[in-house]
């Protein structure tokens, strides 16, 4: 069985706008063991900034 690729929304660990303050960044592929094999899962952070300023 082979496992499939994911492609991240390049380039990785930068932020990348949505919408009016929100962004996101995609992180690296990691791999989780699990029944004696690994699945890949693409990781991604969402920032948002709130109405005072803070994120």
């Amino acid at each position: 069985m082979t496992q499939p690729d994911f492609a991240l929304y390049e380039p990785i660990g930068t932020l990348k706008a949505v919408d009016e303050n929100i962004w996101i960044a995609d992180g690296p592929i990691v791999k989780m063991a699990m029944y004696g094999t690994s699945i890949p899962f693409p990781t991604r952070m969402t920032l948002v900034r709130l109405r005072n300023g803070e994120f």
